[in-house]
C-alpha cells in the first residue's frame, strides 16, 4: 500500500519495494519513508556524515534500535539493506546493521553487515537449520574511511557489495575464497520479535548477554523488500534521496501526510 501510494506522488524508481529509509539528517532516527522510527540508546551523537548528518556511535553502549512492525513482514520473499559506514575501531565482532536473535553462527539472524575483525567483514543470513547457512566473510580495507555496504537476498541467493562491487566471499578457516554461490532460499524467517539493530551485536559465542558496540558512524540506511541489482545498489549509494524520490530535506512530509489522511 505504501509503495503504490508513494509512486502516485512522484517517488523515484528506487521506491519500488521500499520499506524504510533512515537519513539521520534531522538529528533523529526517524524513518523518512516508512513507519519504522528508530530508538536511540546511549549517547548517540549526530555529526557531519557522508550525506548530511550521520549517527556517531562511540562503542559505549550506543546504538540504534528499530522495533519490528508489520511493514517488515514484506521482507519474507526478498531483502536488500544498504548503508554508508565509517569504522574507527573494529572492536570484537561489532555489527553495523543486522536483524535477528544472535549474531553467532547458526539459524539466528536474517541479515548481518558486520566488521568482524581488522580487515574482515562478516555477511550473510541463516534462517532455518534445514537450509544451507548463508554466512560468509570478505577481506576489506574498512578502517577510517566511508564505505558503502549492501546485502541482497533475492529469494534464492545472498550477495554482498562494498563500494558498489561484489565482494569475494571467503570462509572463516584459512580465509580461502568460496567458489560456490551463496544460497539462502525464500521464504525468509523475519524474526518478528527481534528489532533491526545498528551499531550493536548480541549473542557472541551463543550468549545473548554478550554484546559488542560499533565505534564509528552510520549514514543513509535503506531497506527494501526486493533484491536490488548491482546498478541499483550503486544508484542508491550515490544518491539515495534521488533514487527514492525524497525531497532535498530528506523527507516526504507533504506526501506522507497526504497518504495518512487519504480515505
Amino acid at each position: 500500500m505504501l509503495v503504490a501510494a508513494a509512486s502516485t506522488l512522484g517517488a523515484g524508481a528506487g521506491a519500488e519495494g521500499i520499506v524504510s529509509y533512515w537519513s539521520f539528517d534531522d538529528g533523529t532516527a526517524t524513518d523518512a519513508y516508512g513507519l519504522n522510527d528508530g530508538i536511540l540508546h546511549g549517547r548517540v551523537q549526530f555529526v557531519d556524515g557522508k550525506v548530511g548528518q550521520a549517527v556517531d556511535l562511540d562503542a559505549n553502549f550506543t546504538y540504534v534500535e528499530v522495533p519490528h512492525t508489520v511493514s517488515m513482514d514484506d521482507l519474507e520473499d526478498a531483502v536488500t539493506v544498504c548503508a554508508w559506514v565509517y569504522v574507527r575501531d573494529h572492536g570484537a565482532r561489532s555489527a553495523a546493521i543486522w536483524k535477528g536473535e544472535m549474531i553467532e553462527t547458526g539459524p539466528f539472524y536474517l541479515f548481518r553487515i558486520a566488521p568482524a575483525q581488522p580487515g574482515w567483514m562478516a555477511w550473510g543470513g541463516n534462517t532455518d537449520v534445514a537450509q544451507k547457512e548463508g554466512a560468509f566473510f570478505s577481506e576489506e580495507d574498512l578502517k577510517d574511511r566511508w564505505m558503502h555496504v549492501a546485502q541482497v537476498l533475492d529469494g534464492k541467493t545472498i550477495r554482498a557489495y562494498v563500494d558498489f562491487e561484489p565482494v569475494v566471499a571467503i570462509d572463516a578457516i584459512g580465509g580461502q575464497p568460496i567458489a560456490e554461490e551463496q544460497r539462502l532460499k525464500a521464504p525468509y524467517a523475519i524474526f518478528p520479535n527481534e528489532p533491526i539493530r545498528m551499531g550493536m551485536s548480541q549473542g557472541i559465542a551463543g550468549l545473548i548477554g554478550n554484546k559488542t558496540y560499533l565505534n564509528g558512524m552510520i549514514d543513509e540506511v535503506g531497506l527494501w523488500a526486493r533484491g536490488l541489482s548491482q546498478e541499483q545498489v550503486r544508484q542508491a549509494g550515490e544518491n539515495l534521496s534521488l533514487f527514492l524520490g525524497v525531497s532535498s530535506e530528506g523527507k516526504l512530509a507533504t506526501s506522507w501526510a497526504a497518504m495518512k489522511s487519504a480515505p
